[in-house]
This record gives structure tokens, sequence and C-alpha cells, in this order.
């Protein structure tokens, strides 16, 4: 938890459709790799997750999910619904078609055809698929390397607060 109120390096990272045990072994094994890939003289990284379903359209973190530079990973069990849907102006798979700059963008798929979709992935562009623990690993190492890296708040209730400056008058105390 964070205890200060300077600025720090935070790394945004959304998480599309992911299942609550797939999200947690995410977030312990990035949690885990910011120590390992940072060295000793690098400021500490806050890693910043924000996560939301790709089937409620009306979820404005959605689709500023899609265009936030970081990193993305999206379901590929949601994302495929989606795309069998075929719905014309949908401004999500508008999205997904037009990549964003400074933003690495993964598939999450779990299974053993995983690897079988990187094709598919890549004409969507996504830069990877992330299939098994190797590959997550691998993923994630590239990720904090390469990742985009923002100065700021990593707590979302304190990034548009401004702390009021004191100032003492200068008098003598007795």
């Amino acid at each position: 938890m964070k205890k200060t109120l300077a600025m720090q390096l935070v790394q945004d990272w959304s998480l599309l459709d992911l299942r609550p045990m797939h999200r947690a072994l995410l977030r312990r094994l990035a949690e885990h790799t910011v120590l390992t890939v940072q060295g000793p003289l690098d400021r500490k990284r806050e890693l910043v997750w924000h996560l939301a379903s790709l089937s409620d359209s009306s979820d404005p973190v959605l689709l500023e999910s899609m265009y936030r530079p970081g990193v993305l990973i999206v379901d590929c069990d949601g994302l495929s619904t989606r795309v069998m849907a075929d719905r014309d102006g949908d401004a999500v798979l508008n999205a997904v078609h037009h990549r964003t700059k400074d933003q690495i963008r993964l598939l999450w798929h779990w299974s053993l055809h995983g690897k079988q979709d990187l094709l598919w992935c890549t004409e969507l562009s996504f830069d990877g698929v992330i299939s098994d623990a190797r590959s997550l690993n691998q993923w994630l190492r590239v990720c904090l390397r390469h990742g985009k890296v923002m100065e700021g708040q990593s707590n979302r209730l304190l990034q548009g607060i401004e702390l009021p400056k004191l100032a003492i008058p200068n008098s003598t105390f007795i």
C-alpha cells in the first residue's frame, strides 16, 4: 500500500473480461516480477489495474482502457463472442482494430489451443498470446521493461487532488 503522496512511476494495466482466478494469477506474478526486473538504482514502479467487461458497452472504463497507454490484456472468449456478433460500427471493435501508440496488447487464451490464436490476434493488432505459464512469464517481463511508464499518482483517488501549501509568516515565537 502506498504511504506517500510523492509522484511515482506508474504503469497502467487494463484487464478486459479476465476471470477472477486469472486476474489473481496475473496480478501476483506481475507484482513479483516488478521486483526482479528493476535494478537496484531504479525508482519503484507502481502498477495500476483497471478492470472492465467487453459485454458492458455502456461502461466508460471499457473504451478508455482500449486507448490507454500501458498494457492491455483481453480475454479471448469475450473478444471472440464480440467479433462473432460482427456488429457494424461497434466502438470496441473499432478500438481493437486501431491500436494506439505506447500500448502493448495481449490476448489471454489459457488453453492448449492458445498458441494457435497467434495469427488471429496479430490480424487484430495484438502483440501476442498468453497461453500458458511460460508465455505469461515472458510477456510480463516484456511489458514491465518496454511498457509505457508515466510519472503520476498510483492511487486513483489522489490523482486529481492538490494539497494546499501552507505559508508560515516570518514571525518570532516567544
